[in-house]
């Protein structure tokens, strides 16, 4: 299972929600690289906020709280992090294939499947269902359209 996280809030629920069901689910999260406060605390193994973050994916730029952390940290597999220009490709890959208008937000557990990140990942080549949540779904196409320019 993929999911994105910022805060950790939607992450939480869900990943308590799919051990509860299976404690074999392996859970993966996805977040920008330019908001990876997720990635660095699960590398060190303390609550990391940043200072700063640096994504155009603005859905995904909270930092983990006290309470989400612990969730992270004892229940979640993997984090993977993926570039912005991914994000976008997820997201015309949504719209332009599957039809599905959704935010950069919503489409980063996409981007993460398709990244080498995920792909080299161990534990992920263990898979034989991956499951994503497509999230959140204020888009604005004029935004999106002008962010498909420059790719």
């Amino acid at each position: 299972m993929i999911v994105p996280i910022s805060g950790g809030g939607l992450t939480s629920g869900t990943v308590i929600g799919a051990k509860a069901k299976n404690p074999a689910i392996r859970v993966f999260v996805a977040e920008p690289k330019g908001a990876d406060d997720a990635a660095q605390s699960k590398a060190c193994g303390r609550l990391i906020t940043l200072s700063r973050t640096n994504t155009i994916v603005d859905g995904l730029r909270a930092s983990l709280g006290n309470l989400t952390w612990l969730v992270i940290r004892d229940l979640v597999d993997a984090v993977i992090t993926v570039e912005d220009v991914e994000i976008l490709e997820a997201t015309r890959y949504c719209y332009r294939i599957l039809k599905v208008v959704i935010e950069p937000s919503a489409t980063i557990g996409l981007a993460a499947v398709q990244s080498d990140n995920f792909k080299k990942n161990p534990v992920s080549s263990c898979s034989q269902n991956d499951w994503i949540v497509l999230s959140r779904g204020n888009a604005d196409l004029n935004v999106l359209f002008e962010s498909w320019k420059n790719l």
